[in-house]
């Protein structure tokens, strides 16, 4: 009887071990898109991070590389002298274009720009500034593939590579 008893109990285990296999199995996953990049308008574009130190890019003549860019979604990063550079960290940062308009975004920028020189009473840079425009060393720009080889016909000098 007890040995009746064992293999019943046997049985029923490994009946609920089947069942929950079985289950388990055929369970159909439930999947939802939480976030699509086609939303975002970058599906074919990829960021990229432009080295613009050898090339003579200042705030003055920026919009003619910017007007080559269909996304405004750019940071860039000016040219710091090793002099003073450590006084400037904040701008190491760079500096988001925030705005649809290129001209509206440089303006911000070289307000930025020289209220913290002035904050550390570079008034020579500033006339540098104002003069010649802020020198630009890099900048950060989501691309489309054509954009950048016409960017590249355009500016040979001008490196670049893929953001991470």
């Amino acid at each position: 009887m007890v040995i009746f008893m064992a293999k019943k109990l046997l049985l029923i285990i490994m009946m609920i071990i089947t069942i929950n296999v079985v289950l388990y199995s055929i369970k159909d996953e439930q999947t939802e898109t939480v976030f699509n990049e086609t939303d975002l308008n970058f599906e074919t574009s990829q960021k990229y991070i432009l080295d613009l130190s050898n090339s003579n890019i200042t705030t003055k003549n920026i919009e003619m590389l910017l007007s080559n860019i269909s996304d405004y979604k750019v940071t860039i990063y000016p040219y710091i002298n090793k002099l003073y550079q450590n006084k400037l960290i904040i701008l190491t940062n760079g500096f988001d274009f925030i705005y649809d308009d290129i001209e509206t975004n440089i303006n911000k920028f070289v307000s930025y720009y020289t209220s913290n020189l002035k904050k550390i009473g570079l008034y020579a840079e500033i006339e540098k500034t104002i003069t010649n425009g802020v020198k630009i060393d890099s900048l950060s720009a989501y691309l489309l593939q054509e954009e950048l080889i016409n960017l590249k016909m355009q500016y040979p000098s001008v490196t670049y590579k893929l953001a991470s």
